[in-house]
């Protein structure tokens, strides 16, 4: 028997209420990726880009249709069990997130910890994705002694220190300038690649969006097709 896709979202409605009006920002939204392939998706500021990455990641609640991450519905799950399937998702933002006071190593560590593993195991994996996006001489270097760049590969690595099936980046780049985004850009796209990874990338930039399998064009409430390449 195959396994479930790792991601598919299907049918998804998300209407915002207010006094003053109720806004559609997703319209009867689908997708569905593969194990390994990836997708970005753009589309205007408020099109629902963050919406659609927060409704998979279980952090909000779809009105209408399904979402289902390695075959789970997200939105059946009560609370408990909701935040540990949140820690079986990698998650990449644009601001990196790195707790200020923990070395790039420690930071890495820290899902699998939260997760039960052993804290010598989680060194050795710490150590092996720290190597991978090239920052081995920084380990024991704290957020605040790294630039833009170096934080957000620290960010990349703790995003896939747990094995994860599913990565979710919203605007990875975007506080970063051309260059460091670049270099931010391959080391996302190319680890998830190498490591057989879905990864669903929000993003303003065209360029970045170029280097997923699948283009994606988020315009009232629904994905279009923007582009797409072959697989590597």
């Amino acid at each position: 028997m195959s396994s479930p896709p790792p991601l598919v979202v299907d049918q998804v409605w998300k209407t915002y209420r207010s006094e003053a009006e109720e806004l559609a920002v997703l319209r009867g939204t689908s997708l569905r990726l593969g194990a390994g392939e990836s997708a970005a998706v753009t589309g205007a500021s408020g099109s629902g880009k963050s919406t659609l990455l927060n409704l998979i990641g279980g952090l909000d609640q779809v009105d209408s249709g399904s979402i289902l991450v390695g075959g789970v519905d997200v939105a059946t799950l009560p609370e408990r069990a909701l935040a540990a399937f949140r820690r079986r998702l990698g998650l990449v933002f644009q601001f990196h997130h790195l707790l200020r006071d923990f070395t790039a190593s420690e930071n890495v560590q820290l899902p699998l910890l939260i997760g039960g593993a052993h804290r010598h195991a989680a060194g050795t994996r710490a150590a092996e994705l720290i190597a991978a996006v090239g920052l081995t001489p920084h380990a024991s270097r704290y957020p605040h002694q790294l630039s833009g760049g170096e934080r957000q590969r620290v960010a990349i690595a703790r995003a896939l220190a747990a094995h994860p099936e599913v990565v979710l980046a919203d605007e990875p780049t975007g506080n970063l300038d051309e260059r460091n985004a670049g270099e931010v850009g391959d080391m996302l796209f190319g680890l998830a690649e190498q490591r057989g990874v879905t990864l669903l990338v929000v993003t303003h930039d065209r360029s970045l969006a170029a280097r997923a399998q699948l283009h994606l064009h988020l315009e009232h409430g629904q994905l279009h097709v923007a582009g797409e390449r072959s697989p590597p």
